[in-house]
């Protein structure tokens, strides 16, 4: 099991950024980026192309990150305060319907903490640059 732990971490990792990606990926696009502008000016968001702008870039640099496992603990901290501005904004609980859309966000959350907690695995540009420090004995 020790072994394939690596391949697992990995694995999840992508697929955890992979989410991220595609949301970013779609965000691209007119229809989905009015969509969006759209739920930020109903929540009453002030400044919503600006937001928009910063959110994207965040999102795609988050994403990128967590993917290729790169300054990986970073971005997840990032995408995590990404999501829980989208949770509480876009689906908040206590509005009927939106407690089965906002414990998914949370359990998405939960992903991204584990991945801030134990770094990215062994398969990641994060484990392929740290290089061993050596102290001197004193």
């Amino acid at each position: 099991m020790k072994q394939s732990a690596g391949w697992l971490e990995g694995l999840a990792r992508v697929l955890l950024g992979a989410l991220f990606l595609f949301r970013a990926g779609r965000l691209l696009f007119p229809s989905g980026a009015e969509d969006a502008m759209k739920t930020m000016m109903e929540a009453g968001l002030p400044a919503v192309p600006f937001l928009f702008s910063i959110t994207l870039t965040l999102l795609l640099l988050g994403s990128l990150g967590l993917v290729l496992g790169y300054r990986t603990k970073s971005a997840a901290l990032v995408l995590l305060i990404l999501y829980i501005l989208n949770a509480f904004i876009s689906f908040p609980p206590w509005v009927s319907g939106n407690l089965t859309l906002f414990l998914l966000r949370c359990g998405i959350m939960g992903g991204l903490l584990l991945v801030i907690v134990h770094g990215p695995g062994k398969f990641s540009f994060d484990a392929q640059s740290m290089v061993p420090v050596r102290r001197k004995r004193a």
